[in-house]
């Protein structure tokens, strides 16, 4: 059954490659691989999202003390603004 398997769907992909085939159906396919790329995308941006939310909590959790956040807040803007006293930025 898996060896038939492999058979029917090898001979469907090779129906769906031929040039003919392609140019007949390239907007079914391009709309497709849209789609695909847009799920990715999409499932990109949310695990981007989850880990940096984690990521603040674990930083600055809900309870935690208020002298914490503001001294690594005004270590980092300490830290980015280092370069602009030279360069002229404001």
């Amino acid at each position: 059954m898996d060896q038939r398997l492999k058979t029917v769907s090898a001979q469907w992909l090779r129906s769906w490659t031929t040039e003919e085939k392609l140019r007949q159906h390239e907007d079914k396919v391009l709309l497709i691989l849209t789609l695909i790329i847009g799920a990715l995308v999409g499932l990109v941006v949310v695990a981007f999202i989850l880990l940096t939310e984690n990521l603040a909590l674990r930083m600055y959790p809900a309870g935690g003390a208020a002298w914490r956040r503001l001294l690594f807040g005004r270590f980092r803007r300490a830290r980015s603004s280092r370069g602009c006293a030279a360069s002229g930025c404001s």
